[in-house]
């Protein structure tokens, strides 16, 4: 699609087009845009073909999504490298089960630094799970020997509604705190909303913290379900999809041109992130990622969008294409073995 034709689509669907600010160029297509957010906080864009499709296609998980989220952790990773000239010791906090999925631990070693990893496991009152009338407690903590004074914070998480991530924080500051630690400045990377931006820049702001926020492909939009992150959609609360109420986030022209033509409208980005990923430490030991479950929700999401918007006036046919892609996609990968051996 041409930029003009971008333009148009976001108007439409109100998706927030951003001044393209590149601030990093890496490779071929990987860039790393700074844009305009009501944040107290530098907020970035990371855009890579293959963040683009992890982002666009529920259907990546396993050792494909390991080598696929690689490209924008190793995008991010360069960029830090130079913004964080001089620095080599970074305390890395895993928000558990999901954080080392996103594989920036891995690319921040590739490129020359040293890591302090942290760990933290959120767990829900209740549920266990993520759920709307839960309350988040610590579940487990595996700390090191937090030692030093100014260090820099980095930490990898999907924040939605962002009360996961605050709680890990919460955490680790007052431990840091305590031990007279100090963290003159935060790196959140992942996929992230802009709702949760807005509350984990406000709660490190108050803690004296300068917050750097790095989200792969857009900011997303939040469903009043408080869980799907769509780039835009129809808005989904917790038993209806209101097709009357669109919901968009913020990007910029090169990553929406390249989700465009394969993101379904309304369907979470991240998915249920820890269940994409073949393996996940919980703190204690390795268990395996739901990904059957992943797939089978992702099928019924899109099933369930695509009856419900198929009619209304705003939709249009090249979004039945993407429909059968995504349809087609998730068919495929319910038969792969996803976790095999690469060879």
């Amino acid at each position: 699609m041409e930029v003009a034709s971008l333009e148009k689509i976001s108007d439409k669907f109100g998706i927030k087009l951003c001044e393209r600010k590149i601030v990093f160029e890496s490779g071929k297509e990987g860039v790393l845009a700074s844009i305009d957010l009501p944040l107290n906080a530098e907020a970035f864009v990371v855009h890579t073909p293959e963040g683009s499709s992890v982002a666009s296609k529920p259907e990546i998980v396993g050792r494909e999504l390991d080598s696929a989220i690689i490209e924008p952790a190793r995008v991010t990773a360069s960029f830090l490298k130079q913004r964080l000239e001089g620095v080599e010791d970074i305390v890395f906090l895993h928000v558990l089960r999901g954080s080392q999925g996103y594989r920036l631990d891995v690319a921040l070693r590739e490129a020359g630094f040293e890591i302090r990893e942290e760990f933290v496991r959120v767990v829900y009152e209740g549920t266990g799970e993520k759920h709307l009338d839960s309350s988040p407690r610590i579940g487990r903590v595996l700390f090191g020997e937090l030692s030093g004074k100014e260090k820099v914070l980095v930490v990898a998480d999907t924040v939605a509604t962002g009360r996961t991530l605050l709680e890990a924080l919460r955490v680790l500051l007052d431990l840091a705190q305590f031990k007279g630690v100090e963290f003159k400045q935060a790196i959140v990377y992942g996929f992230i909303s802009e709702n949760g931006a807005t509350k984990v820049s406000e709660f490190l702001e108050k803690r004296g913290i300068t917050p750097f926020l790095i989200s792969i492909e857009n900011f997303s939009a939040l469903a009043s379900n408080m869980f799907d992150m769509p780039l835009y959609g129809p808005d989904v609360t917790r038993d209806k999809i209101q097709v009357d109420k669109l919901i968009a986030g913020s990007t910029i022209p090169l990553a929406l041109k390249s989700m465009l033509e394969h993101y379904f409208p309304g369907l979470d980005q991240p998915g249920d992130w820890s269940e994409r990923q073949c393996l996940l430490f919980n703190g204690t030991s390795y268990e395996r990622g739901r990904i059957e479950k992943h797939l089978e929700n992702s099928m019924s999401a899109l099933e369930n969008l695509y009856s419900a918007i198929k009619a209304v006036d705003w939709f249009e046919n090249w979004m039945g294409r993407v429909y059968q892609e995504r349809k087609k996609g998730l068919r495929k990968a319910m038969r792969k073995d996803y976790c095999a051996p690469e060879l």
